[in-house]
């Protein structure tokens, strides 16, 4: 995420807008410029605690040069309220950073929820990206599953930290151009995916084919 906030091409200097699916402790907020917009949907508020106050726990939210919102709920719902009534976020980049370890929330993942999203970007130079990191699910045939429903164009970059876990980010874009800024480049590759499943709607998904280390 550091490579695509810092590498994203800002036309006559003005500002990034991003939406953040996921709190977490605000990391990404400490990539805000000056003149950016971070809103950070959060459905947690003992997590929400943790970042605000006078002595917040976290502070990057607080600390980030951009001007930033936390809104309080299921993003998804908060999201098709702002659209219902009109109020299109057009987010250059939004995040979807919502999983707590291997829990999967499907309802972010669907067809109708990406709809929901390509109603908020700002167009087709847009950048939706996906953390798919997970010890027992490989979300990636399902990236590429949603890459051929919208012929997106994918970037998947992943690596180990100290402690050798993954940290996997699939990015994807109506405009390829939007991933293959050098620095994007240079550090990940199209997502490939040993099978092929069908793309998740509200009416179907199925996690068991996803299962590291399992065939079917």
């Amino acid at each position: 995420m550091g490579l695509l906030l810092d590498n994203f091409p800002r036309k006559d200097n003005a500002g990034l807008r991003v939406g953040v699916i996921g709190l977490g402790v605000g990391t990404l907020a400490a990539y805000g410029h000056a003149g950016d917009y971070y809103r950070l949907y959060e459905i947690d508020p003992a997590v929400i605690a943790l970042s605000r106050g006078n002595s917040p726990m976290f502070t990057f939210v607080r600390d980030s040069q951009a001007k930033t919102d936390i809104v309080q709920g299921d993003a998804r719902i908060i999201m098709q309220d702002e659209a219902e009534r009109g109020e299109r976020q057009n987010f250059d980049v939004l995040v979807v950073d919502a999983f707590s370890s291997d829990s999967i929330p499907v309802h972010l993942l669907t067809r109708e929820a990406v709809d929901l999203y390509l109603k908020h970007l700002r167009g087709s130079k847009s950048v939706i990206a996906f953390h798919i990191s997970c010890n027992s699910i490989d979300l990636r045939p399902l990236m590429i599953a949603l890459s051929r429903e919208y012929h997106f164009a994918t970037l998947d970059v992943h690596g180990t930290d100290q402690n050798g876990i993954e940290n996997a980010w699939v990015l994807v874009s109506a405009d390829p151009q939007m991933l293959e800024m050098p620095a994007l480049a240079k550090a990940g590759s199209p997502v490939e995916a040993t099978r092929t499943i069908r793309m998740w709607t509200d009416n179907y998904s199925n996690l068991y084919e996803l299962l590291v280390g399992w065939s079917f």
